[in-house]
């Protein structure tokens, strides 16, 4: 479509945007003309939701590498919820293999706590 900046994006139909890839990058674009779309959250507001992710540089299969990620991450969470005096509800662990390795085996478990 011959956008390669922002400026491009901005310049765009946002219905043809949304028709081609997705409500969310509509709204981007409307938001870039000028009209809110995307609610803002108050940051002193406690979050719903904390999430903290990774992504590994290179393959890995080594259980230790993918527990120490899942521990500190962890940690990482946990801090996020004391500092706003939250509790927890539930924890969700999850691991997604690279969705653009078509050539290997496609895998994505995940544990509810």
């Amino acid at each position: 479509m011959g956008i390669a900046t922002a400026w491009d994006l901005v310049q765009q139909d946002h219905e043809r945007i949304r028709r081609r890839f997705s409500v969310t990058l509509a709204r981007t674009v409307l938001e870039l003309q000028g009209t809110p779309c995307i609610e803002m959250n108050d940051i002193h507001e406690p979050r719903q939701r904390i999430m903290t992710s990774r992504s590994f540089g290179k393959l890995t299969d080594d259980l230790n590498e993918i527990r120490e990620a899942i521990r500190q991450h962890g940690q990482r969470g946990a801090e996020k919820l004391r500092r706003q005096n939250g509790l927890a509800k539930a924890v969700l662990v999850f691991l997604k293999t690279n969705l653009f390795r078509q050539d290997l085996h496609q895998y994505s478990p995940s544990l509810a706590l």
